[in-house]
């Protein structure tokens, strides 16, 4: 699997989708043929563009399946097969569901129970299913909580009959959407498009080029700052992957000036509380990756680093982290610490850098310190590139070396860190204000 190659800061402008129903827009002809369509499903607005000669079919198969997918399993269709299974006890099931059910008890058993689809009944307590919010108490989580162990859940993949012990309730929210934009990908391939992306709430998922060429480039919102300001944590530069992005402030409720996020922990049966802001999981396999993120969310940087080492031919990740966290503290041991209230984690096995455009950004020092860690020759690069001007060090970036931007700012920073023979790279972030109900991915 080709891995990532980094990650770098740039401006951009978040075009909201609006509307509830099918809306489409076809543009230009042959190769060059645009088509779009936006649709609301599985709960979240969605887009799909295609391009090629075969656009507009690729694009009405594409909408047709992810209705189809939805009304399979979502847990707000009484006649789903979730919904059957959750009410009867046991089902034989579809390929599809079979499919996400092998993909989701992998993920639990390799996550140690991070991800589990047996979380629903404590999801439902605490509101975010039907937005009826309330902290439910801690006799009735403990309750809760001894119908929530997806390793009891009995599934004959061969079969493809699944049997929940009694009292247990299971959801596939975690990971249908991830799977669904795989589906798409093989439907993009069927009718030969040279190109084509979709937006499924904020899970993206690219396939082939774009029409001018080159890679697809998707944003990771910074969740401190409004999704309308064109400000970013990062962007990718992807072709035929998957980036899927979990983040506890994407839905939450406030009860006596407290937050309360609906990424819950299986094993407290309350929002998770690893030090992770966001979670981002890069992979060709959607599916993969829209489980991972919520299990990385849940286990925090050490054990997701740690799962990553095993896997790390299968994605990519990137963490932003609280500060203050446990996590946070050794790092700050560990490696230089710029500044800010949140820091982009990242291991990945490609060296950087993406070149960007930084005429618009004017003069401005380098910032850099001593890491203990970094090595002689890293410390010397350092002294040597302090104090450059932000023209000569968009030319030592487009040479090859690591950096990153900090939005207008003309600040960078370079260090050197080891993660498991990869590049360990983390990026100063800024504060302000959360917004609740937002896509945490865009589309550039």
């Amino acid at each position: 699997m080709k891995k990532v190659r980094g990650i770098l800061l740039t401006m951009a402008v978040l075009v909201a989708l609006t509307g509830c129903g099918k809306n489409t827009s076809d543009t230009g002809a042959g190769k060059d043929r645009k088509v779009t369509k936006d649709v609301f499903a599985m709960d979240t607005y969605m887009t799909i563009t295609t391009y090629g000669d075969n656009a507009e079919k690729a694009a009405e198969k594409a909408v047709s399946e992810i209705t189809r997918l939805d009304d399979l399993l979502s847990i707000g269709n009484e006649e789903s097969e979730i919904s059957i299974v959750n009410e009867n006890g046991s089902e034989i099931v579809s390929g599809d569901t079979a499919a996400i059910l092998d993909k989701a008890m992998e993920i639990d058993r390799q996550t140690k129970g991070a991800f589990d689809i047996s979380i629903y009944p404590l999801m439902d307590e605490w509101g975010f299913t039907t937005e009826k919010y309330k902290v439910p108490s801690e006799q009735r989580i403990r309750e809760l909580l001894k119908h929530v162990d997806g390793s009891r859940i009995q599934w004959d993949s061969k079969e493809k009959l699944l049997t929940l012990p009694e009292g247990m309730q299971i959801d596939v929210g975690g990971i249908a959407k991830g799977y669904t934009s795989s589906r798409l990908m093989k439907i993009f391939q069927k009718y030969d498009v040279t190109g084509g992306i979709v937006s499924l709430g904020g899970n993206v998922q690219t396939w082939g080029e774009k029409p001018e060429g080159g890679d697809w480039r998707v944003a990771i919102e910074n969740p401190d700052i409004s999704p309308l300001s064109g400000q970013y944590v990062g962007t990718l530069s992807l072709k035929n992957k998957a980036v899927i992005t979990s983040g506890g402030y994407e839905r939450y409720f406030e009860k006596n000036k407290k937050r309360y996020h609906h990424i819950l922990d299986p094993k407290t049966g309350k929002p998770a509380d690893s030090g992770v802001v966001s979670s981002s999981i890069i992979s060709e396999d959607g599916t993969l990756a829209d489980g991972l993120s919520t299990a990385f969310f849940v286990m925090g940087s050490k054990k997701a680093e740690k799962y990553w080492k095993k896997h790390s031919d299968e994605f990519d990740y990137i963490l932003l982290l609280e500060e203050k966290s446990e996590d946070d503290q050794e790092n700050q041991k560990r490696n230089m610490y710029a500044a800010g209230n949140m820091y982009v984690y990242f291991c990945g096995t490609g060296s950087p850098p993406y070149a960007t455009d930084c005429g618009e950004t004017g003069r401005g020092p380098l910032q850099s310190e001593t890491n203990a860690t970094a090595g002689t020759a890293g410390r010397k690069r350092r002294r040597k590139e302090s104090g450059k001007d932000q023209k000569a060090i968009c030319k030592i970036q487009k040479e090859g070396m690591e950096g990153w931007r900090l939005y207008r700012k003309c600040a960078w920073i370079w260090w050197e860190h080891q993660c498991a023979g990869h590049d360990f790279r983390r990026q100063d972030q800024g504060g302000g204000g959360s917004f609740a109900q937002r896509r945490n991915t865009t589309v550039l």
